[in-house]
């Protein structure tokens, strides 16, 4: 009997990866910006907003996409609970039956 073969491992192997990438999102999310002191008030004001707004974004974005890969592993984990479950129920050693005649 033929086996379905789902791929856990590489799933896993792809998912950890992306967790990297979204831990160092959260990371940069997470770093002090050091200030000019040599600008005026309003661009060192701008500037700290912008910042500020950047790592705010960047921590969503990490977090979101933490989610993701949270969401593959999930996936991965039930379509090979799915293949297990097909794959005892099927015999795919045979030939397979000609449709339409």
């Amino acid at each position: 009997m033929s086996k379905i073969r789902s791929n856990l491992g590489r799933a896993n192997q792809v998912a950890t990866s992306m967790g990297h990438a979204g831990d160092a999102m959260r990371q940069s999310g997470s770093k002090q910006v050091q200030l000019a002191h040599r600008t005026s008030v309003k661009v060192s004001q701008n500037a700290q907003q912008s910042s500020d707004k950047m790592k705010q974004l960047m921590m969503q974005l990490g977090k979101s996409f933490g989610r993701d890969v949270a969401h593959i592993r999930s996936v991965a984990q039930e379509f090979e609970r799915m293949d297990h479950e097909v794959g005892n129920g099927l015999d795919f050693s045979g030939t397979a039956p000609r449709i339409g005649k």
